[in-house]
């Protein structure tokens, strides 16, 4: 009997040290039509996470995102929002019930670092990877920034986020 306990007890041991996460770097950039008024660009870049249980969270995110609504005002500083991010760790949504983003993980409270107006939201990252290769060898991932800046400016921004390489 205690033989089995203590065979029990290591065969535990070596399965619990396989059983860490997996970790794949991401490097997202807008798409040409990233957001269709106005003008977006930005890069986001992240490690993606998926624990044993196949939960999946984001750390080291750091980039910046800028939407520029100038083209529509008079004032063309004024509807340029910029937002830069810097997030240690953010856990997927596991309540996220999707409309639109169906197959995708959703990170709520997806907000700037610093920013003089002010810039939140989420993102959502597709689950499973695309069939398109990049130059790295490994396959992209879409995801999308839903988020509002200042006052009342907001909307959707497009990304690609393709594998880096370690």
């Amino acid at each position: 009997m205690k033989n089995l306990i203590l065979f029990s007890a290591v065969l535990g041991t070596i399965f619990s040290v396989g059983a860490r996460d997996i970790k794949k770097a991401y490097q997202c950039q807008t798409t040409e039509e990233s957001y269709r008024e106005v003008k977006a660009k930005g890069n986001i870049d992240f490690t993606l996470n998926t624990n044993k249980y196949g939960m999946r969270y984001l750390t080291n995110v750091n980039g910046m995102i800028r939407a520029d609504w100038s083209e529509l005002s008079e004032t063309p500083s004024f509807y340029e929002y910029k937002g830069w991010f810097n997030i240690k760790s953010i856990d997927e949504n596991l309540d996220y019930k999707p409309r639109k983003y169906k197959n995708y993980s959703q990170f709520r409270d997806f907000d700037a670092t610093s920013s003089k107006q002010g810039m939140w939201g989420y993102f959502v990252l597709e689950k499973e990877n695309r069939q398109t290769q990049n130059s790295n060898g490994g396959n992209t991932l879409m995801a999308h920034y839903i988020f509002q800046a200042g006052d009342h400016i907001g909307g959707t921004i497009d990304f690609v986020c393709y594998p880096d390489r370690w």
